[in-house]
């Protein structure tokens, strides 16, 4: 195995003649790990573009063979801010003329020798059967989460049906004393007390199964959330759904966001679906989701509509199940401590 070479450090510490080797190295990177082909360049492009969340810190360290061409990668980033500033994430690519040789665990290596000292655990995923996984297995057998990767044709709905379902939806709910609140963007501030809201959203991500994953809570704070937002809509995303709230008090108690992006319009990817416990045993869940399938038909000209659910949630795999979603792959969570990743 002849040695690699490395830069590390920034985005801006790559020079901008590999820029456009990176890019398409990172979307084939997905191209491997969603179950779907990936966005165009286009996306890959502006996502590069884009600076990253301020609450968050990264490495990457770009690795390269003696002839000077950009082989692979390791990226890793953490919080700084917030919750779980003991945990981080990272991710692993050689191109596919470059493996079995060892040089994904050289790049594993150097990445994991730049992983500041607060870090203690490290999770990575892969789709379940790929190449990636094969790889992570060869240093952890056994996997901390599960989620389950479903799509529903959209073909397949009936628009003037779904919108007989909505009709009886929000007169039920209505008779209960709640309503549909439209959602866009950021006008949950101006439809909701925000930080009602925000505390909402937190709630419900705090209610999610983690199943053997060691990261804590996360801190959602009016700040974050809309910094979140932010940063799906400079991604190309259009960021709508909806929020069911008492009538009475317009308390927010539930609700349902998709995203859809400009460059890559075959495809919604449902982002968030929850109800505050308390006003769970209503059918909210599933209301919403046929009320926000009403304006994908309506408004979109999408091809398929995916979710992602740990495979311990079975309300919401239920729910996905009758809204005629199809198990389409699984994304395989490892996470790696400090002492299991030091003797890499």
């Amino acid at each position: 195995m002849k040695e690699l070479k490395y830069i590390i450090g920034k985005k801006k510490d790559l020079p901008e003649k590999y820029h456009e080797k990176m890019i398409i190295l990172i979307r084939s990177n997905d191209s491997e790990r969603l179950p779907f082909e990936p966005p165009s360049l286009a996306f890959y492009r502006n996502y590069w573009n884009l600076p990253k969340p301020t609450e968050q810190e990264t490495i990457t360290v770009f690795a390269f063979n003696d002839s000077d061409e950009l082989i692979g990668f390791g990226y890793s980033g953490w919080n700084i801010k917030y919750d779980n500033l003991e945990h981080g994430f990272f991710q692993i690519y050689v191109v596919p003329t470059n493996r079995r040789i060892g040089y994904g665990t050289e790049i594993m290596r150097k990445l994991f020798s730049q992983i500041p000292s607060q870090i203690k655990a490290l999770a990575a995923s892969a789709k379940e059967g790929s190449v990636g996984e094969a790889f992570l297995q060869k240093f952890k057998q056994e996997s901390c989460f599960e989620e389950i990767i479903r799509a529903a044709d959209l073909s397949e709905f009936d628009l003037e049906e779904i919108r007989e379902v909505v009709t009886k939806e929000t007169e039920r709910i209505e008779q209960l004393g709640y309503s549909f609140v439209e959602l866009e963007s950021f006008d949950y501030a101006e439809k909701f007390n925000e930080a009602e809201y925000v505390k909402m959203v937190e709630r419900i991500w705090n209610d999610m199964p983690r199943e053997e994953m060691s990261f804590g809570e996360d801190i959602i704070t009016p700040e974050r959330y809309k910094s979140m937002i932010e940063y799906t809509l400079k991604k190309g995303d259009r960021n709508f759904g909806y929020a069911i709230a008492t009538k009475e008090t317009n308390e927010p108690v539930g609700h349902t966001r998709v995203l859809y992006n400009k460059y890559d319009l075959n495809l919604v990817e449902q982002d968030d679906t929850g109800v505050v416990h308390e006003h769970r045993g209503n059918g909210f869940g599933l209301a919403l989701k046929y009320k926000v399938l009403e304006k994908i038909l309506s408004e979109l000209n999408a091809k398929f509509w995916f979710t992602g659910n740990a495979q311990s949630n079975k309300h919401m795999i239920r729910i996905n199940k009758k809204l005629k979603h199809k198990t389409v792959g699984k994304k395989i969570v490892y996470e790696f401590k400090r002492e299991e990743w030091e003797l890499i």
